[in-house]
């Protein structure tokens, strides 16, 4: 560790701005106390219990001038008031605008990403459960993604439950996808019910950027990119009464889902797309750089 940091001091020295986009890189977040350099840290993380005490204390000594990629990321950090930080909402390339049909009053229900425990697949399916149980509404839902590695204890427990409950007129299974357009393209709702919360949610803005309706656990970075009732719908999180309420209020008056999905987009448009990030990345160096 010593010798990473001596490492890290001496080479920050041979640049004016030096730029992390991670907090794991800790020889070089500590080191950067110990330069002139401009250093620069870009958080994306949110840490918990232990890992949040010894990570603000680190983050506190470096001294670093922070950016961070939502605001519920930053404050999920005990920092000084006077160090230097902003909030820039992370931009993404997005899809282009496609129409939300649905056809046959069939709701087509998306979630995509890492199968894991608090990304909540199991949380989603429990509540689906409920709503099939109501035979009421045509609905298909479709769960892309795969466990990391050969972690498949979950992905098995996923399709089993499918099985014990009869739900595989319901829901279907697909692996990890390079070029997701073709499932937001077939979604009508896009479920994001993570149980812990996310730093930011980049699968939220992709879909809202081909203009779909969200339906996301009201914590985490989530919180900010979602406005209820307007461009999508917050759920409690973890709360399976409350997800299972939006759904229906969604399925009882589908305009809905059509109207919030438009909004999304504009919202995308004027706050997630890539040309403003780069915009607000831009003018946040300048300005910790001293530069008009």
């Amino acid at each position: 560790i010593i010798r990473g940091i001596y490492t890290a001091i001496n080479n920050s020295k041979k640049y004016d701005i030096f730029y992390i986009n991670t907090i794991v890189v800790l020889d070089y977040i500590i080191g950067s106390r110990f330069t002139s350099t401009t250093n620069i840290l870009h958080i994306r993380e949110i840490p918990t219990g232990i890992q949040k005490i010894v990570f603000s204390k680190i983050l506190s000594f470096s001294k670093m001038k922070m950016i961070f990629n939502s605001n519920n990321t930053a404050n999920s950090y005990s920092l000084p008031s006077n160090q230097i930080r902003t909030t820039i909402l992370n931009g993404v390339t997005g899809y282009p605008d496609s129409i939300n049909n649905i056809k046959d009053k069939t709701i087509n229900m998306l979630l995509l990403g890492r199968l894991t425990e608090w990304k909540g697949q199991m949380f989603f399916l429990e509540t689906i459960n409920k709503l099939v149980d109501l035979k009421k509404y045509i609905i298909q839902v479709r769960i892309v993604g795969d466990v990391f590695e050969d972690q498949l204890e979950y992905k098995n427990k996923l399709i089993q439950f499918v099985k014990i409950h009869n739900l595989e007129n319901f829901v279907t299974f697909k692996s990890f996808v390079k070029n997701p357009e073709v499932e937001y393209t077939w979604s009508n709702i896009l479920v994001v019910p993570s149980i812990k919360p996310e730093s930011f949610g980049r699968v939220a803005v992709e879909a809202m950027s081909i203009g779909r309706c969200v339906v996301a656990a009201n914590h985490g970075g989530l919180s900010e990119i979602i406005s209820h009732n307007e461009d999508g719908i917050l759920f409690e999180p973890n709360n399976a009464k409350s997800l299972l309420y939006e759904l229906i209020e969604l399925l009882e008056d589908t305009q809905n889902i059509i109207k919030y999905g438009e909004n999304s987009r504009k919202t995308f448009q004027t706050k997630f797309s890539n040309e403003v990030y780069e915009r607000n990345f831009k003018e946040t160096i300048k300005k910790y750089l001293g530069k008009p």
